[in-house]
């Protein structure tokens, strides 16, 4: 995948987002829907809720990856962090898509949660079939990121454990079709 040789977080993110853009678009026009554009912010020096070291999406202002966030990912896995990234990014991609698909919902935050790793594994078969992404070091270093996230238990009141988690990333791993992703009225069609 070009995007894991780049120098540094910046430029990763850009590639990678354009890379998210792409193949979401293609879901989305496949389905005679379209798709816009989430944006990327890197760096910035505050967390969606001033708490710890979390990457996040807003619907106004897309997805974010806090330097705090970018630290802790560098500090915990080290030469694999980018890898780690794809799973992060790919995730609040899934809140983007979930929003341009029903921007107002009354589904709990389980269910959006667990559709977003069902759409970042979704994500994934997608770019390993276009040879951008080895599915086992992505699955491997996306569980790791799940233990460490897993130790904060706000985290996985919201997110499910690393078990549950896989459990939905594989879902969309396997089929690499939005559709097996539909939780309760989040549905792809």
């Amino acid at each position: 995948m070009p995007c894991l040789s780049q120098p540094d977080d910046g430029t990763f993110a850009a590639c990678l987002n354009t890379e998210l853009n792409q193949i979401w678009d293609r879901e989305f026009r496949a389905t005679g829907g379209r798709y816009t554009e989430a944006r990327l912010t890197v760096g910035e020096e505050r967390t969606e809720d001033g708490g710890p070291d979390r990457a996040f999406y807003r619907p106004r202002s897309g997805v974010h990856l806090p330097t705090r966030y970018l630290d802790a990912v560098h500090n915990a896995h080290g030469p694999v962090a980018q890898v780690v990234l794809t799973f992060t990014m790919a995730h609040e991609s899934g809140h983007h898509v979930q929003f341009l698909l029903h921007p107002r919902t009354g589904a709990t935050v389980n269910e959006r949660e667990a559709q977003a790793d069902c759409y970042a594994g979704v994500w994934a078969r997608k770019e390993a079939e276009a040879g951008g992404l080895d599915i086992e070091r992505f699955r491997a270093a996306t569980n790791a990121e799940m233990d460490r996230l897993s130790t904060y238990p706000d985290e996985t009141a919201t997110h499910g454990g690393p078990d549950q988690r896989l459990v939905s990333l594989d879902k969309g791993l396997r089929s690499g079709n939005p559709a097996t992703c539909d939780v309760g009225q989040l549905t792809w069609g």
